[in-house]
């Protein structure tokens, strides 16, 4: 079967989405197609060319509320399309944005979640040709190296807000309130070169300089993760994030244990394989989780690269579009 991927930006390097798309891209020989999001009407002249030599498009987009660049082409193209949501299908929108549109999206071959409770919402408003993937990432990437002990607890967080609002939504704005109470924590925040200093008002508002570093730029995760104890995601809401973000697939496939708030999919795993800790997206329970994954950090990354490969390999991602793209095809 011959593939066609859609995204409107594409750096394998730091991100999470074109990570997903490259491991599908070199398994099934695809090609890709960069969707130019400025331009109200896309390259049609390229796409139409491009369109004849594939079976199939398969698209990457963040929500069911589809973007102008994206609404104007995803129901013109003539080979049949498969739509991957990246994190909540209502995120930047409402119910109300996807129900207009509820026709169109049911001729699609496929939509694809990567979990549960977003398929449950599909399944509510009638959608019925909604599939679940589960993120899949090439586990032969990362090493496990020791766990090392230090006075200093150093953990990382690498999901970086868009805009103000998201250092509410990402948890950032939790997570610096809650140092202010734990000492001896060094917490690196790996960022991607926008609202910084927003960033740094926001640490000196809280006092805690001291226990944060800035790290910005593309880093090599398991590299990174050598010297410290684990990663975190403390987000207050599931809807703008990934269900299963890379971050903490990428520190269990280090071998390191990580803390998740409990509204993200991913925590309902944590808690089951006992290779983190899960709180709730609040100060005192963030506070306890913390001094708890210091105290056991050492026994639950033990479970941590076992979980990356029960849950998250390649292998089983690549195996499950294989089965949507054949489906797909067989029905036409």
């Amino acid at each position: 079967m011959r593939i066609l991927y859609h995204y409107h930006h594409y750096n394998p390097r730091i991100e999470a989405v074109a990570q997903e798309i490259e491991v599908l891209k070199e398994h099934f020989q695809g090609a890709l197609f960069l969707a130019n999001q400025n331009r109200f009407i896309p390259d049609w002249l390229k796409l139409k060319f491009k369109e004849k030599h594939f079976d199939l498009h398969h698209i990457y987009h963040p929500t069911l509320v589809l973007r102008p660049f994206l609404k104007n082409y995803l129901f013109k193209l003539k080979k049949p399309v498969v739509l991957s949501i990246a994190s909540s299908p209502f995120a930047a929108g409402t119910k109300e944005d996807v129900l207009d549109i509820k026709e169109e999206l049911q001729k699609l071959g496929a939509i694809i979640v990567s979990d549960q409770e977003s398929y449950n919402q599909l399944q509510k408003i009638g959608l019925t040709n909604v599939s679940i993937v589960r993120t899949g990432i090439n586990l032969n990437r990362f090493q496990v190296t020791p766990v090392i002990s230090s006075p200093i607890l150093k953990i990382v967080m690498a999901s970086s807000p868009h805009s103000e609002e998201g250092f509410i939504l990402k948890g950032v704005d939790l997570l610096l309130k809650t140092l202010r109470e734990i000492n001896q924590i060094k917490v690196y925040f790996l960022w991607r070169h926008k609202l910084e200093k927003q960033f740094w008002q926001l640490v000196d508002r809280y006092g805690v300089r001291d226990k944060v570093e800035l790290i910005e730029g593309p880093i090599n995760p398991n590299q990174f993760l050598s010297d410290k104890q684990g990663m975190i995601v403390p987000y207050l809401k599931f809807a703008s994030n990934k269900a299963y973000p890379h971050s903490i697939i990428d520190a269990l496939a280090s071998g390191r244990a990580v803390l998740t708030s409990n509204v993200v999919p991913i925590s309902e795993i944590v808690q089951k394989e006992r290779c983190g800790v899960v709180f709730k997206p609040e100060v005192a329970s963030l506070q306890k989780a913390i001094e708890n994954f210091r105290l056991n950090f050492s026994s639950l990354s033990k479970n941590a690269r076992p979980t990356a490969e029960k849950y998250f390999s390649a292998k089983d991602f690549i195996q499950s579009y294989q089965k949507v793209y054949q489906k797909v095809l067989n029905q036409q």
